[in-house]
C-alpha cells in the first residue's frame, strides 16, 4: 500500500508493491518521477505465516485492470489450505484502513462487518513458491480480501484502474500527469483530491485537471498523504507522503 514519491505513486490502481520492511516514519518526498501502472506479468504478493512470530505482509494491493485478477500467496516454511473471503469496498474503506496516529503508526483496526461478501474460494498453499490464486473478479473496482491459513489470518485490499499517473515534485509543486491504459490517451477531465490521514480522513484540497491531463498543487511536507481522482466511472488513489500502503497486520 503507500514519501511514495521516491518509491511508489497508484492510482486506483496503485502499483505492484514488492518492498517488504517495518513501515518507517513518514519523510518528505525527493524529486522524483514514477510511472504508476501498466500491464504486468506478476501478481501482487500476500505472505502468511501459521506462527504467530510469522510475518504477514497485506495493505494495499494494486493492479491495473488490463492484467489477470490473481494474487500470489506465499508462508515462510509453512505449508497447508488456506481460504480466501472477497469483498466489495471501497475508496473510503481504503482511506479508514491507512489512516495512521501521531507516531505514523498505522491503525490497521479495519472493520470489514459492513462490506458486502462477493465469493470465497480456498487454495493449498504449497512449498514451491508458485501460490498463484486467480480471483473471481473482473475489470476496475476495490476488494477486501480476508485470508486464513491455519490459526493465523492476514487482509489485503486490492485496486485495480485503467488509469496510470505520473508524478513528480518541482519548484515546490507536486505535478500530477493522467493517463488511460487502455486507450493510451491523456485523461483531460477529473477533480484531484487531497487528504490527510492523521487519526482520520481530511479532505485538504481539490484540484482539477486541464486540457493536457495535468494538475500541479503547492507541496505541503508531510501535510499530503494521498490523492483521489476521480474521472467519469473511474477512481485512483495516489499515494504521496506514505510508505506502509503494503503493509498489513505486521
Amino acid at each position: 500500500m503507500i514519501s511514495i514519491l521516491p518509491l511508489f505513486v497508484s492510482f486506483f490502481a496503485l502499483i505492484n508493491i514488492f518492498i517488504f520492511s517495518p513501515p518507517p516514519a513518514v519523510p518528505a518526498p525527493s524529486q522524483t518521477s514514477v510511472n504508476v501502472l501498466g500491464v504486468s506479468n506478476y501478481a501482487p504478493t500476500v505472505f502468511i505465516s501459521n506462527s504467530s512470530d510469522g510475518y504477514n505482509v497485506g495493505g494495499v494491493l494494486s493492479q491495473s485492470s488490463l492484467d489477470e485478477p490473481a494474487i500470489s500467496l506465499h508462508t515462510y516454511d509453512s505449508t497447508g489450505p488456506a481460504s480466501l473471503d472477497i469483498y466489495q469496498a471501497s475508496i473510503k474503506d481504503v482511506l479508514s484502513y491507512l489512516t495512521y496516529d501521531s507516531e505514523s503508526k498505522q491503525k490497521l483496526q479495519f472493520d470489514s462487518s459492513q462490506l458486502t461478501k462477493v465469493t470465497s474460494l480456498t487454495t493449498n498453499i504449497s512449498s514451491s513458491g508458485d501460490n498463484r490464486l486467480l480471483l473471481p473478479i473482473q475489470g476496475e473496482g476495490i476488494w477486501y480480501l480476508k485470508i486464513k491459513f491455519g490459526n493465523n489470518e492476514n487482509s489485503a485490499f486490492l485496486i485495480r484502474s485503467e488509469i496510470e499517473a505520473l508524478v513528480k515534485e518541482g519548484d515546490n509543486k507536486v505535478l500530477f500527469w493522467v493517463q488511460n491504459l487502455t486507450t493510451k490517451k491523456t485523461v483531460t477531465t477529473g477533480v484531484l483530491e487531497l487528504f490527510n490521514l492523521l487519526d482520520s480522513p481530511r479532505s485538504l484540497i481539490k484540484s482539477g485537471l486541464d486540457g493536457k491531463g495535468v494538475t500541479s498543487i503547492s507541496y505541503s511536507p508531510q501535510t499530503y498523504d494521498v490523492a483521489i481522482l476521480t474521472s467519469d466511472n473511474h477512481t485512483a488513489l495516489i499515494p504521496i507522503n506514505m510508505r506502509y500502503l503494503n503493509y498489513g497486520n505486521i
